[in-house]
This record gives C-alpha cells, sequence and structure tokens, in this order.
C-alpha cells in the first residue's frame, strides 16, 4: 500500500520508520505510567509529538515549500500542537496550552473554507456551552478554552467527513479518521476530569490510545496531499 501512496523510495522508508517509532512510542507511553516517575513520563509522552513535528517538517521541506498550498496549514497546525503540548507536558502551564491549542484548532477550522453559515453554527454552538457552564458555576477561563477547543474540533471533524466524501482520496480520509481520533482523545480528556472510579481510569488510559494515532494520520494525510499538490 506504501508503495502505491509514496513513490520516492526514501519516502516510503521515512514513513514506515516513522510509524513503527510512533507504535513502540504508544506502548513505552502505557508502559510508564506504571514504573516511571511523572518527568520520565513526560519526556518519552512529548517524543511521540516531537517527531511528528519532525516528519511534518520533512514533507514541508521536500513538497509543501515548493509551492503555497492550503495543504501547509496542516503542518502549520502540527507545528503549533507540538507547541501546546511542551506547556501542558513539561510545563504543566494550563492556560497557554489551552489558548494554542484554540489556535491549531482555528488553523484547521480556517483549512475546511468556512462558509458564513459553518462560522454561525460554531458561535452558536459555543454560546449554548458558555451557557450551560455559566449556569453550572465552571465558567472560568481555562474551562472556557477548553470548551472552544472541544467545539471548534467538533465540528473541525464534521467538515472532514464531509470534504471526504465530496473529495474521496486516502489522503482526505487519513484526515478524516485523524480528526475523529483527536475528538476521542479530548473528549476522554473531559471524561477523565468529570468522572471518578474505573470510568476515569479508562478514560486516562484512552488518551493516548487516541492521540498518537491521530497525530500519525495527520501527518501522513499532510504527506500526501503534499505529494499530490505537486
Amino acid at each position: 500500500m506504501l508503495h502505491s501512496l509514496f513513490y520516492d523510495r526514501k519516502d516510503r522508508r521515512i514513513v514506515i520508520i516513522y510509524i513503527i517509532w510512533e507504535m513502540c512510542n504508544l506502548m513505552a507511553i502505557q508502559t510508564s505510567y506504571r514504573i516511571f516517575p511523572y518527568v520520565i513520563q513526560c519526556r518519552i509522552m512529548y517524543m511521540a509529538v516531537f517527531v511528528n513535528t519532525l516528519v511534518a517538517l520533512y514533507f514541508y521541506l521536500k513538497y509543501g515549500a515548493k509551492r503555497k498550498s492550503r495543504h501547509n496549514m496542516l503542518a502549520l497546525g502540527l507545528a503549533f500542537t507540538a507547541a501546546a503540548d511542551y506547556y501542558l507536558t513539561f510545563r504543566s502551564v494550563v492556560l497557554p496550552g489551552y489558548l494554542l491549542f484554540c489556535l491549531v484548532e482555528a488553523i484547521y477550522a480556517f483549512y475546511f473554507k468556512p462558509t458564513a453559515a459553518n462560522i454561525l453554527m460554531r458561535t452558536l454552538l459555543y454560546g449554548i456551552i458558555l451557557a450551560i457552564m455559566y449556569h453550572l458555576g465552571r465558567c472560568t477561563l481555562t474551562n472556557a478554552l477548553g470548551m472552544l477547543n472541544l467545539t471548534l474540533l467538533l465540528v473541525n471533524v464534521f467538515c472532514a467527513w464531509a470534504n471526504q466524501r465530496e473529495d474521496p482520496g486516502t489522503g482526505n480520509l487519513c484526515l478524516a479518521l485523524g480528526f475523529s481520533l483527536f475528538a476521542g482523545c479530548d473528549y476522554s480528556l473531559l471524561i477523565r476530569e468529570l468522572t471518578y472510579g474505573m470510568l476515569s481510569s479508562l478514560s486516562d488510559f484512552m488518551v493516548w490510545i487516541f492521540y498518537v494515532p491521530a497525530q500519525v494520520l495527520l501527518v501522513l494525510a499532510y504527506g500526501l496531499m503534499s505529494i499530490n499538490d505537486l
């Protein structure tokens, strides 16, 4: 399959090594919860994100930089994802991390060329969520940013699948699956924060199970679309 998608032998080799690395890193992340201190856990977690950025940069330098394509917005989103994860993973500073993740989802939203109706739908949905949070007495700045990120992401998932239906292809399929798993990660985080006991533990376990494959799919989508753009 990789032979038909990535015609360049070097690309195929890099993609295969990348996928194997991320699979091993995911297993290392889940193992680190049980045997390593938190500082080591953070380093193992961030390596998955860092390698995503490196592979996206490789595709950008080899293909994306040759044309001013809208697909380069995916690489930009991946770069800001790495910055957001740096604050949340290494610094444990929530506010800048949430701000950057909102920026990531805003970049992806513009990638889908939103119409006025699309923007209005996002605004109304977020307004409803803010009203519910205010009613529950949980409308803090951090929570508001977190829910903005989740709102943008939810609509981006629908946009990604609509885009895939209009323009079927492996790149768009990877993108839609990537956004869906990304949403699974973020909503697992939300469930983890709102629950306790076994459900909270299960949600915590699923965060990286969703997150690592999601980022891999987004990187592969960017690579495929950059190649097809030439």
